[in-house]
């Protein structure tokens, strides 16, 4: 490479031999000799091909090429500045902070906190990734993201877990679907026969929900519908598809909006609960402001609880 024919250091002193018009006082900027500047400026004008100054009555004139590399250099070194100032500044929360979550989770719960947190501390920028907890696992041990929020999963060697939430889980359906099976009742051959929508490959919710509410390990479901998210799920169970398992606080949201939905209970109980987590690298050393972000987040989540 051409940049590699030359000091860098070489480009700093003519940088301030251009902005002061003086070798003297660059010298005196920069803590060196006359002289010394001199040589430099002569090494660099030979490494470049090109006269950088013309000395016309003991007066430096920069030429044209001067004026180009000189525009160059003081972006670079201002760019430069700006980033080894944030290295040095540890307790200022700025920079990107990069996250994974569920998407539902992190659209409804997650993001709104990151919104309160911004309005106290507008550097931060946040760069976010919603996926599954296998995608983000990957994720996190190549350096794509800084943390991760996970529901039930098991997380490869060397990332570390915390219980940061509980999330309640519904089986809800339809009502005018609900109609068309008869009266509810919490056995086997009452669930049998009825639609499922299901969230996922292997329908890991619905599962969790029979395991949870009927101590049913391994229920044989007719499922109609399989979606990779939970507004899928929500949608088809709107459209009268079957029954599927929601958040509760999606179940509310939807209640509210006119739609009618009936939610399986059993006694007193009507939903499950679904541990999210927030998962790291724990040897990786985080920048003060992941440090913080996630500290801040986890607090702002036990006050939801």
């Amino acid at each position: 490479m051409f940049i590699d024919r030359i000091n860098l250091n070489q480009l700093r002193i003519f940088e301030a031999v251009f902005r002061l018009k003086s070798m003297t006082l660059a010298a005196e900027e920069l803590h060196l000799t006359q002289s010394g500047i001199s040589q430099h400026m002569k090494v660099l004008e030979g490494a470049l091909g090109i006269s950088l100054f013309d000395r016309i009555s003991q007066k430096l004139y920069p030429t044209e090429k001067a004026i180009e590399l000189y525009e160059v250099c003081k972006e670079q070194f201002d760019s430069l500045e700006h980033a080894l100032q944030n290295f040095h500044s540890h307790d200022e929360m700025k920079g990107k902070v990069r996250i994974g979550m569920p998407v539902e989770f992190g659209v409804n719960i997650v993001i709104p906190l990151l919104g309160v947190i911004h309005q106290k501390h507008p550097e931060l920028r946040y760069q976010i990734t919603f996926d599954f907890a296998s995608v983000l696992d990957e994720m996190l041990l190549h350096g794509e993201i800084d943390f991760a929020f996970i529901d039930d999963y098991r997380m490869s060697p060397g990332i570390e877990v915390e219980e940061v939430f509980k999330e309640k889980l519904v089986l809800c359906i339809h009502r005018e679907k609900l109609k068309t099976f008869g009266p509810v009742q919490y056995c086997k051959d009452y669930f049998e026969k009825i639609d499922f929508v299901a969230y996922q490959k292997n329908y890991p919710l619905l599962k969790l929900w029979f395991k949870e509410m009927l101590d049913w390990k391994h229920p044989k479901l007719q499922i109609k519908a399989q979606v990779m998210d939970v507004q899928g799920v929500a949608r088809f169970i709107q459209g009268k598809v079957g029954a599927g398992v929601l958040p509760s606080h999606l179940v509310q949201k939807l209640k509210k909006e006119g739609h009618d939905l009936y939610s399986y209970r059993q006694g007193d109980k009507n939903a499950v609960i679904n541990p999210l987590k927030i998962a790291f690298l724990s040897e990786k050393t985080q920048s003060a402001s992941v440090c913080f972000l996630m500290n801040e987040v986890k607090s702002l989540l036990s006050s939801l609880r």
